[in-house]
Order: structure tokens, then sequence, then C-alpha cells
């Protein structure tokens, strides 16, 4: 019994997993979110992760669920007032002097990147003159242009799993605290969001290697392997 109870009070000392690491994610994601606009479809499916994680045991519920989400709002929230305010006064928008006198313009006063950024994208004469090309531009050229045949296998594995899904055979798809999910999810968000914008170049998917080579390069490699030992027996 003294055992146990001394196990129960070092438990209560340990940090809470919980919210472990919500500071440091938050900064990730504005830093990154103002760095290029485009690291938040590609964050999406980590931090849904992140927020999900353990949803479905005993010890964690949906309360924790929106409690995360709540948590990673509140730290990222005056991280972003910061960033746009130091951005609005490196490019002049406003100086320390307006904003002793409180002479400040939503509208006008301050620099958003992101919005800047979409602004910008969404113009179809600004995009001209950097090339515009088809929705599918990404997805039928350039992963294959990237990854030549993991991009071949990554198709071929997409569409087994919409096959699966069609026959709603939904135990044999992956669970979604899976680390299988995580890496679909990192690989399929991205490069739908990405394919909106009419302007697609190979290099703004380069990030996508990560679960490319997660989820379908053990495929290439069972099937080197298979190939190889084809190719020993017939020399024996």
């Amino acid at each position: 019994m003294r055992e146990k109870i001394s196990l129960a009070r070092q438990m209560k000392r340990l940090p809470s997993y919980q919210y472990q690491g919500v500071f440091t994610l938050a900064v990730i994601l504005v830093i990154g979110t103002f760095n290029r606009p485009t690291f938040l479809a590609f964050g999406l499916a980590p931090v849904f992760y992140w927020l999900y994680r353990g949803i479905g045991t005993k010890h964690v519920t949906l309360y924790h669920f929106h409690m995360r989400i709540l948590c990673l709002v509140s730290c990222a929230l005056p991280l972003t007032c910061l960033v746009i305010l130091t951005d609005s006064l490196y490019y002049g928008k406003t100086t320390l002097q307006t904003l002793l006198d409180c002479n400040l313009y939503i509208g006008y006063s301050f620099t958003v990147t992101p919005y800047n950024f979409i602004k910008y994208n969404m113009n179809p004469n600004n995009l001209a003159q950097h090339g515009t090309h088809p929705l599918l531009t990404h997805t039928l050229v350039n992963l294959p242009l990237l990854y030549n045949v993991l991009a071949v296998v990554a198709f071929v594995a997409v569409y087994k799993i919409l096959i699966v899904a069609m026959r709603k055979q939904w135990n044999s798809l992956p669970r979604v605290q899976s680390t299988q999910f995580l890496m679909f999810l990192s690989l399929l968000t991205p490069l739908f969001f990405l394919s909106l914008f009419p302007h697609q170049e190979p290099r703004f998917i380069i990030p996508l290697t990560l679960p490319m080579v997660f989820l379908f390069s053990p495929n290439i490699y069972a099937v080197n392997w298979g190939m190889q030992e084809q190719a020993d027996g017939s020399y024996r």
C-alpha cells in the first residue's frame, strides 16, 4: 500500500504530457507561416496529429482535444501580433511614435505577410508574370519529375486506398493515430492545397520527400530484393 501511495505521489509530480510543447509548436507555426504562408499546408497534418494524439483512450477525451486547441491558439495569437508588429516596423508601415500616439489604422498601419502573399497570388496579372499551370501539374508532372518510380508507387497505393474506402472496408485503412496515417495526411493535404494555386513549380513540393520515402520506399526495396533473388537463382 505504501509503495502504491508513493508511486501515485511521484506520478502527480510529473509534468502533464497533455499540453507539453504547445508553446514550441505555436512558435514554429507562426514563424513558419510568416516566413512562407504555404508552410501552413505542410503543418496542418502534424498539428492535427499532435492535437488528436491519445483520443479514444481512458485518460484522453474530446475535452483534452479542445483544450489543446485553445492552448495552441492562446499561444499563437500573441506571437502573431508580435510578428505583425515587427514586420510593420521593419517595412515602415508604422513607427514607434505612431504606436505611442495610438495613431493606427488596421487597413494601413500594419504589414500582414500571409495576407499580402494570398492577395498577390490571387491576382491573375501577377501570376501571368511567373507562368500559370493546370491544377493537376503538381500531381501528374512535378511528382513524377521529382520522385520517378516512387511517384508511380504512390499513385498505385492511393488508388488501392480509394478502392478500399469505396468498399467501406474501414478496418483495412490505417488507424487515425498511426504514423502511416500521419504520413498520408502529410502527403495529401499540402498536395491538395498547393494544387489550388495556378503557379506550380516542382520546388514547391520538395517537403513531400519525407512522407514519400517513408510510405513508399519499402515497396521499391521489396521489389528490388525479389529481383535480386531471382537473378542470383538464375546463376546457380
